[in-house]
């Protein structure tokens, strides 16, 4: 966009200069309405609550000024957007001026910083730096913050998130112990630190700080399950099992299902598999259009590696909802990395891993990871690097430290497979 002006006579300055602020206000304008799309990413410029909510507490909250949002559908002057610093994610509406585009964000804040140099404008930037993985600005940014208020514990709580990307992990330990200090009962601080002490094979002090995570913060609940695999490290299953429950209990139902079955199949007994299908053929019997019935019997046909019988559920939770993508990916999944050669369709993975990004943006890490998957499985392994990389990409806007880290692993795995001219494919389980 270029814009050129002739200053004419001596008394037309004043003019000039007014001419210039309406065109300087209507960019920005244009700059803040361009965060319209379903898959954006926008940043709040001002203090709202979502005004519709759907988390499993079902309350509704107030989003900061600063926060990182993604566009997920566009009604009018209204954006419903998730938040991905929540787990589980937080969604709701908002109005489209109260958010301006991530692309124009830097320049915001770099304008709102020349003003008016605050804690808060730092620490809002160091965000939008990590977020674009320039480590050291972000950084800085924050300890910028920190010298500005040292008596913020959320500015010692991103910066020690950051220091754990860096797998600088004791210096992640001590930023949080700091925010501890100024806020004991920080369950993000607490998650963090314990998730710095897993990564540090210092089992018992992250079991800890799981537990307070957990008691000081239950939208973290999720914590509960690395509380499980840290049991699990130690062979202590029984106490993993226990563990797992409490992350289903803290949930809604079906995300508790879903945890239970993805994360700990060897704890759980074939009777227990057997007596949950047996309640969904019920459900689905008694309402044949219930598509989360569908997906939900289909999530333990699949982990017992009755693929035909998932399948079959997926399709028809696919005829009865398109746009529902969950039964997309994980038909994907099997086509593209089921041990079961015969399951495995490369084609078909390569349709319904573009079906789900096409759905919900080309900026979700699991989509993008099967999509990779795909492409490998049908030969074309430059596409398949292309995706592993965008998938590690995008991989940092998943604000819980414990899935970055295992995610993170099995992407590098993945994409030095692809590298080498390999597809992926699932492994029996041990």
């Amino acid at each position: 966009m270029s814009l050129s002006f002739k200053i004419g006579a001596m008394g037309e300055p004043m003019r000039t200069f007014k001419l210039l602020a309406l065109v300087v206000a209507a960019y920005s304008a244009i700059e803040t309405a361009s965060a319209q799309q379903p898959g954006d990413k926008v940043v709040t410029i001002t203090e709202r609550e979502l005004r519709t909510i759907r988390n499993f507490m079902g309350t509704r909250e107030s989003v900061p000024r600063g926060t990182i949002l993604f566009v997920k559908k566009v009604e009018g002057n209204q954006l419903w957007v998730s938040r991905l610093d929540k787990a589980p994610r937080a969604e709701g509406w908002l109005d489209r001026s109260d958010v301006i585009s991530f692309s124009a964000a830097l320049n915001f804040f770099n304008n709102e910083i020349r003003r008016n140099p605050t804690a808060q404008a730092y620490a809002i930037r160091g965000k939008i730096w990590h977020e674009k993985h320039e480590h050291d600005k972000a950084l800085a940014d924050w300890k910028e913050a920190i010298r500005r208020d040292p008596n913020d514990p959320l500015a010692y709580v991103e910066r020690g998130s950051a220091w754990f990307d860096e797998k600088e992990y004791d210096k992640a330990i001590a930023d949080c112990n700091e925010a501890l200090r100024l806020d004991p009962k920080c369950g993000a601080a607490y998650g963090i630190r314990g998730s710095a002490q897993w990564a540090k094979e210092e089992f018992s002090k992250a079991t800890y700080d799981y537990v307070d995570a957990i008691r000081f913060d239950r939208d973290t609940s999720f914590d509960s399950i690395y509380r499980g695999e840290v049991w699990k490290d130690q062979s202590e299953y029984n106490k993993a099992r226990v563990n797992y429950d409490l992350a289903a209990g803290f949930d809604d139902p079906e995300l508790g299902i879903l945890s239970l079955v993805i994360h700990y199949p060897l704890l759980h007994r074939k009777q227990d598999f057997d007596e949950k299908i047996a309640k969904w053929t019920k459900a689905i019997r008694l309402h044949p259009k219930n598509v989360k019935a569908y997906i939900v019997r289909a999530r333990f046909f699949h982990r017992q590696a009755e693929y035909d019988k998932a399948i079959a559920d997926y399709d028809e939770a696919i005829r009865l909802d398109p746009k529902n993508p969950e039964p997309w990916l994980s038909e994907a999944q099997i086509a593209a990395t089921c041990l079961k050669a015969r399951f495995r369709d490369g084609k078909k993975a390569v349709h319904h891993a573009t079906k789900v990004c096409e759905l919900i943006g080309w900026n979700d890490y699991s989509s993008l990871d099967t999509l990779a998957c795909a492409c490998a499985e049908v030969g074309d392994f430059p596409s398949a690097v292309k995706w592993e990389k965008k998938a590690l990409d995008v991989l940092p806007q998943e604000k819980d430290v414990g899935f970055r880290v295992a995610y993170e692993r099995d992407f590098r795995s993945r994409l030095e497979l692809f590298k080498a001219h390999k597809p992926f494919h699932d492994e029996a389980k041990k």
